[in-house]
């Protein structure tokens, strides 16, 4: 998750100084969609939502949520094995 993270922050990173307006809001929807539906295709995770709080922000701060959904793994298998001659 750490890694997902830093990703995003550098997809975000590019919009730092950008005017807070709908055109910037709609670009780092595309920006974070864009990445994160990259992930879904290489089935690293499974489903996500991102979504901007705009009743949480104002001119100097954006609140953007991002939900993601961790594909199932497979954390051991077992093999049972018959041998016979």
């Amino acid at each position: 998750m750490a890694t997902i993270q830093q990703k995003l922050q550098a997809v975000l990173s590019q919009f730092l100084f950008e005017e807070n307006n709908y055109i910037t809001r709609q670009n780092i929807l595309r920006g974070l969609n864009s990445y994160l539906s990259g992930m879904v295709v290489r089935r690293e995770i499974k489903t996500y939502d991102v979504v901007i709080d705009e009743s949480r922000s104002n001119n100097a701060e954006m609140f953007i949520d991002v939900d993601i959904v961790p594909v199932t793994t497979i954390n051991k298998i077992h093999i049972s094995l018959n041998v016979s001659n």
